[in-house]
């Protein structure tokens, strides 16, 4: 009997917790997106997935993730400054 195997694709699944959405200075970013500093969302930086997560004017910071989660092709794009 074969096993039952069900393939999820990283940017369908539902199983991202809250804990990927926070990451700190130094830590490396658990997903591609627009990380805000402390949520001021009027500060919010692009930042790839396996990244270092920056400081904040010399300082280390809690990020929260504003808007993120993009395909790799909406990536290049999005790097491209959405030009195709």
């Amino acid at each position: 009997m074969m096993k039952n195997r069900t393939l999820r694709h990283p940017f369908l699944s539902n199983t991202r917790s809250s804990r990927n959405r926070e990451a700190r200075t130094g830590e490396h970013c658990p997903l591609t997106g627009w990380w805000a500093p402390g949520g001021d969302e009027a500060e919010a930086l692009f930042v790839a997935e396996g990244s270092i997560m920056p400081s904040r004017l010399g300082h280390s910071t809690s990020w929260s993730l504003v808007s993120g989660g993009l395909a790799s092709g909406q990536l290049a794009s999005a790097s491209a400054g959405g030009a195709q």
